[in-house]
């Protein structure tokens, strides 16, 4: 049975903005649901139970933004995250779970979340983290910033076994070692800041970081080791 409730007067919220949410947890549902009819700029527009209600159901909403389970019965949040961006590619997509494996975090970001909230976090302001993930940021819960740095990358031998960026990331890349932001970047490379955004998050998940400092330290970390491996064989 398809779960898609449409939530409070249209004409008294069409100024504020739409957010869904996918959980299959109906106590989390109507957690989440309060807190966005309860704020002043956001509102719920839909509520899912699980991935697949999501997939066929969401994109008929006016949702600029949804807070999606990872794990969920039948489809995966991660599965979904990714049709959904396939559906909608400028959709705010924020996960929301108690912390999981660290390969999940990082599946999540390279399916397209704009960020990552701990669901177990009593202080988790969902309508802050909305807020800054539409302007452009990544809000990431504590919790999740140590989970994603919990196996730092130091030596030579871990640099160079991270994935090498490709040609597009690379470009992107080199605009955030310029210190520009996202909407520079976009207006720089002539792609809009939703693409920009998407390749930011996969740099961060190559390079196990979790902002831009990092990425530009370890970036030159893993351009020297290459460097020098590079050289060494030549050498050989």
């Amino acid at each position: 049975m398809r779960l898609h409730l449409a939530l409070g007067k249209p004409h008294a919220q069409s100024w504020r903005i739409g957010v869904a949410v996918v959980d299959d947890d109906p106590n989390y549902r109507l957690l989440l649901r309060r807190s966005l009819d309860q704020s002043k700029e956001f509102h719920c527009v839909a509520c899912y139970a699980d991935g697949e209600e999501a997939i066929d159901a969401l994109p008929s909403t006016a949702a600029q933004a949804v807070l999606l389970d990872i794990r969920m019965p039948r489809m995966s949040g991660i599965f979904c995250a990714r049709r959904l961006k396939q559906l909608l590619p400028a959709l705010t997509i924020i996960m929301v779970t108690v912390v999981p494996e660290l390969d999940l975090l990082q599946e999540s970001l390279l399916a397209g979340a704009e960020g990552l909230l701990d669901k177990a976090a009593s202080d988790t302001n969902y309508c802050e983290a909305i807020r800054y993930a539409l302007a452009g940021g990544m809000p990431l819960a504590k919790t999740i910033i140590a989970r994603l740095t919990s196996t730092p990358v130091t030596s030579n031998c871990s640099l160079s076994s991270l994935p090498a960026l490709n040609e597009r990331e690379s470009a992107v890349m080199e605009c955030i070692k310029r210190g520009l932001s996202n909407k520079l970047i976009a207006a720089e490379l002539g792609w809009s800041i939703h693409i920009v955004a998407y390749e930011v998050r996969r740099i961060f998940s190559k390079l196990r970081v979790v902002n831009r400092a990092e990425a530009v330290s370890r970036s030159q970390s893993y351009l020297l080791t290459n460097t020098v491996q590079q050289e060494r064989v030549s050498v050989l």
